[in-house]
């Protein structure tokens, strides 16, 4: 769940080029807080939490690829909903920043861990 307001903060990063895009889009840091409960919200429902990791299979990475694809249709919603300055792009790098390190995370953790 630590992943999630990391990669949104990485994503914005991104998207404006420098260290700090709180400066670019203030009113954007709303996002923040939604993206952080929601996604803890659909870890919990697609029970990310109980991958084993010595089980990491092709369906816990669509699983993975789920919970990523609906964080940024939430992102989107919330952004209209609100009327927030962030971006279009930011949740579509969200998304993919978002998958790429859940599953790295995972990997990793196997590797160390067999």
């Amino acid at each position: 769940t630590a992943l999630i307001p990391v990669t949104f903060y990485m994503a914005m990063a991104l998207r404006y080029g420098t260290l700090l895009p709180i400066t670019l889009a203030p009113t954007s840091w709303i996002l923040f807080t939604l993206l952080t409960v929601l996604g803890c919200a659909l870890i919990y429902v697609f029970r990310l939490q109980n991958i084993k990791l010595h089980t990491f299979e092709s369906r816990a990475m669509s699983q993975i690829g789920l919970v990523a694809v609906a964080l940024v249709v939430l992102a989107v919603v919330c952004r209209y909903m609100l009327q927030l300055a962030a971006p279009r792009s930011v949740p579509l790098v969200f998304g993919a920043l978002l998958s790429v390190l859940y599953q790295e995370r995972f990997k990793t953790a196997n590797i160390q861990n067999p």
